[in-house]
């Protein structure tokens, strides 16, 4: 049911269907509220919404490379013990409890093989803002009439907004 919901709009956004994009836009919207804390308060408000647990833990990648340095694996970092920024550490335990169907999308998302270790994908994770200007820049350069209008990355209210 789900899907048929998400697929649309994940199109509209250049994002694969099913779990992997659903994985990238977790990511996103993890990235972002890193930098803007109310991105993270909204992200929670709809999960409430959807009867989820709220989930405002903010992702900062580059601060997650450099944490995984100074913690010991297994080990809380003092910035989530304050509600900042997951570390690296953090994502490994994550990923080392979640299922192949999870840590798959991922893995592809971050355009490793579908069954990567989970050390090798939280290695990967802080390449996601570079892959993310990598798929901004491949559809930022197609002309207009390719990414506005109906079913298209932009939809028709778009028509009328300045490329600036």
């Amino acid at each position: 049911i789900a899907s048929s919901v998400q697929d649309p709009i994940f199109q509209k956004f250049g994002l694969p269907s099913g779990q992997r994009g659903v994985m990238i836009m977790k990511m996103a919207v993890k990235i972002i509220a890193g930098q803007h804390p109310e991105v993270a308060t909204l992200a929670g408000d709809l999960r409430e919404l959807l009867g989820l647990q709220r989930e405002e833990t903010p992702l900062d990648l580059m601060g997650a490379a450099k944490e995984s340095a100074k913690v010991p694996a297994g080990q809380q970092s003092q910035a989530a013990k304050d509600g900042r920024a997951i570390t690296f550490t953090e994502i490994l335990s994550k990923l080392r409890s979640a299922p192949l169907d999870v840590r798959g999308p991922l893995a592809e998302a971050l355009r490793l093989p579908y069954k990567s270790s989970p050390e090798d994908i939280a290695a990967a994770v802080p390449q996601i803002h570079t892959i993310s200007q990598q798929l901004a820049a491949k559809n930022m350069g197609k002309p207009r009439s390719e990414l506005v209008g109906e079913g298209k990355l932009l939809g028709p209210e778009a028509a009328s907004l300045s490329d600036k």
